[in-house]
Order: structure tokens, then sequence, then C-alpha cells
């Protein structure tokens, strides 16, 4: 066969006249000139039996030189001879591929090596999935983002990889080629040191063309939904946009809302910002660790460490503060309960139909929580105790004794506990109601659990306790 045809490997099949019954092979070459597959047939009768060398010359005069598999091309002989089976689709040469350099680049890693690759979320805060897909993925639980934690490694330095040539089964030299990676580099808030790109902070991991970076602030332009999940992010999030119910929304840092917030479950670790108006769903809580802020808040529950703020009024809410309620010279508190261990300032407490507002200061309400909880465990246990006198009565025994002698202990601690929380409970006698233009009749004024119930319509003044005389004054 001519060379040039050989070099051209199409994918002929190679045999050679042979003998009436003898055993003889037939050669077939891949297309890529990579690789070659020998049929064997085995001799029948008296025919001569197929030899490695006779498959070995079929190849040569093939042109085939390269990747020889002479041991297997021996071993399938010698079965064909033997059991008179034929061996189809044996390989008897093999090319080697050549091998790329590859240059020293970096590689990323982890949730950065997934988030590079392209996936197949498209999800749009008009998308809502169907009872079929709702039954089968929770589209809440799912979330777009990558979140990376703080020092978490991102990618890594790969060295520099030498290539080396290839060959074909025609002996022909396969030159070896020159990958050109994709190589990545840090970003903001990422550092590259020691071979190794690392998080600086806490965020949402963002890569854009070959920069690797972290931003600490979640910023989402269409609200939150089922193109969202839930939102659990350790840094600060601002939200445009509506908050889809039965959405969780956990926070790290600051969150900043920019468009009334309808709360279902709302957990800031720092300060809450709503440029509109703060909204509750049902039993839903908003927990802040700083400072809250809101235009208005409404039928909403709401527990803050810090100062809560308002514009225009708290309506039908429980607000729960360490700090102090600010509703400035024209804020209105109507209806609810407000605890505020630091005071209250509005211009307008309760309305002209008499609603019934509370608002008490100057004690913590997370002891007066906890202090609530307790009495209810207080009053079980003593139920339980009194049972149990009756049982030791009827059927006195050791395991009788014994358990109320245990239950009896549990009620003295429970009382040494309510008394040290009670104890606790005030946390500011100086603390003060003020009211810049008016307060109606159906308020009731709390100050370290001295009671004042308002009867009468009045004008602007301050509320606060006199502890010698155990009551409230009222200053115009």
């Amino acid at each position: 066969m001519p060379d040039d045809e050989r070099a051209v490997g199409s994918g002929l099949t190679f045999s050679f006249d042979h003998r009436k019954n003898d055993g003889y092979a037939e050669v077939s070459v891949e297309a890529d000139g990579m690789l070659a597959r020998a049929d064997l047939h085995p001799p029948i009768g008296d025919g001569l039996p197929l030899a490695p060398d006779y498959v070995e010359n079929l190849l040569a005069r093939a042109g085939i030189v390269s990747g020889l598999q002479n041991e297997a091309i021996a071993e399938a002989c010698l079965a064909a001879n033997l059991d008179r089976k034929p061996s189809i689709g044996l390989v008897v040469a093999r090319g080697v591929a050549p091998e790329p350099s590859v240059p020293e680049h970096v590689e990323l890693s982890g949730k950065a090596a997934a988030a590079a690759e392209p996936g197949p979320d498209s999800r749009t805060e008009a998308d809502e999935p169907d009872e079929a897909d709702a039954a089968r993925v929770d589209w809440r639980e799912k979330s777009p983002f990558v979140v990376v934690a703080q020092g978490e490694i991102l990618g890594s330095l790969v060295s520099e990889r030498p290539g080396s040539d290839g060959v074909d089964i025609f002996g022909k030299v396969l030159p070896s080629s020159r990958l050109a990676p994709q190589t990545y580099a840090e970003g903001e808030n990422v550092e590259f040191a020691n071979g190794v790109l690392r998080a600086k902070t806490a965020g949402r991991l963002v890569i854009a063309g070959n920069r690797v970076a972290v931003d600490p602030t979640l910023r989402l332009k269409t609200g939150i939904g089922y193109h969202t999940g839930h939102v659990n992010f350790p840094g600060d999030i601002d939200v445009s946009g509506v908050v889809r119910d039965g959405f969780r929304v956990h926070c790290g840092g600051k969150a900043v809302f920019r468009d009334t917030l309808d709360a279902s479950d709302v957990s800031v670790h720092g300060d809450l910002e709503c440029r509109q108006g703060l909204i509750g769903r049902e039993t839903a809580l908003v927990r802040v660790g700083g400072s809250a802020s809101a235009r208005f808040i409404e039928s909403c529950r709401i527990a803050a460490r810090g100062e809560v703020r308002v514009v225009s009024a708290i309506v039908s809410s429980r607000v729960w503060t360490l700090g102090r309620v600010e509703a400035g010279d024209r804020g209105r508190i109507v209806g609810g309960e407000i605890w505020a261990a630091r005071g209250v300032t509005c211009g307008v407490l309760g309305n002209h139909a008499g609603i019934h507002t509370v608002v008490k200061a100057g004690s913590d309400f997370a002891v007066q929580q906890r202090l609530d909880e307790t009495r209810t465990r207080l009053e079980k246990l003593a139920s339980r105790t009194s049972k149990l006198k009756a049982l030791a009565r009827e059927r006195p025994g050791a395991r009788v004794e014994a358990a109320l002698a245990a239950s009896q202990r549990e009620e003295l601690e429970l009382i040494q506990l309510v008394e040290t929380l009670v104890d606790r409970l005030d946390v500011d006698e100086g603390a003060t109601v003020e009211i810049r233009q008016e307060v109606n009749p159906g308020v009731i004024v709390d100050i370290c659990r001295v009671r004042l119930e308002i009867r009468e319509r009045a004008g602007k003044c301050r509320f606060r306790l006199d502890k010698a005389a155990g009551r409230i004054l009222v200053e115009r």
C-alpha cells in the first residue's frame, strides 16, 4: 500500500492473501491513526495456525510501526489456535497522544470553582414554582448566591507542567501544544499569599473575568422571593423591592430595606433601617441586635437591643427595646404595647377613640420574658409537687418520697430564680415618657412597674417616676 494512503489512516481494513483453512487476520485503523484493531480468525481443520509473526508482518506491511501490542497479539494468537474461536476487535497498536504544556496559573477550588461554572438556575422575581415543582424542591431553601466565610480558600497556584510530543501508530511525531488555561487574580476583599487565594472577609463571592472578589454587602434590587430563596447572609444586606410572604431574612450585619418590609421572619445582627415602613405578618417577629428605624411600624412584633425610631406612627404593634422608643414631635403610638427600658418620646399617645395602649418604661423586657417563662414553669411544678404530696399520703414509699423531694428542690430553685429576676427587672428608674402634643384616655403608663391609667385627655407633658412616693408624676 502506498505510504501516502497509510498516513491518512482512513479506517480501512488490511488483510493479505492466505490459503483456505489457514488462520488469518484483518486489521482496521482508526481515522486519526492512533489505534489499530485486529480480528483474528483461527485455522479450520488442517489449516496452518495463526502466528504472531504473521500478524506483525501484516501490521508492518500496512505501515504500522509504533505502539505495537506484541504480548496481546501473542496471547490472542495462542488462544485462537487452541480454542478455535475468533478474537474480534483486539487492540494491536496504540499511539501516544501528545501532552500539552501548562503554564503556571491560579485555579479556583471549592465553592469558587462551582460558581465559575455556568449553572441552570435563571430564576427571576416573577417566577413561582407550580405545585409539582414545589413538591419536589423547596425553592425557598435554594439560594443563587455563593456565600464564603472569612479566611476561606478560593483557589490555589498550579505549577508549570512541561509537555511531551506524541506519536501515532505510523510513527509520525505529534508535536506538543501549549495550553492557555484561565487564571485568576485577587479582587476586592481577596488576598493572594503563599500560593493561595483567600477571602479576607465573609460575604458574597463575585467572579468577574479573571478577578475573584468578595462583597460584604448583599444587594438585592428586585426584592426577596423565589428568585432569591431565604436570605441568610453574614454581612450587610441592601434590599429594594418586595419581600414576599414566607421568606426568612437573616442578616449578620446591617440591613437596609428601601421599600416597605412585610416581615415574616427577620433577624438582623446589626442595625435595621426600613426607609418606608415595617408591617408584621401574623406571628412574625423581627429581631434586631442594634437599633431599628422605620417610617412607620404596623401590626408588628419587634425586639431590639438599641433604640427604635419611627417618623410617623407605631400602630397596633408590640415593641420591645433595651433602648428608647423615639417617635419625634409628630409621631403617634396607637394601640399595642411598648416596652422601652430607657423611655419613650412621641407626639401623640393613644387616640380619641380610647384604644387600649400600654407603654412600659424603665424595665428590661428580656428579663420580663424570662421571668414569665420561669413563673409558668413554677406553676406547673407546684401542681406536680401537690400531686406528689397527696400520693405520698395515700401510698407512702421510697420512690414517691424521692420524687417529692426532687420536685421540692427544683421548686425552691425556681423561686430563688424568680426573686433574682425581679431584682434585675428594673434597669432605669430615671426613664421618662415624653408627650409632645397629647395623651389620650385608654393609655396606661408603667415606669418600673408603677402604673398610671390616663382617664382624661392631656396636652404636652412628661411622665416620670417618683420612687420615694411610689407613684408616677405628670409634669406639664
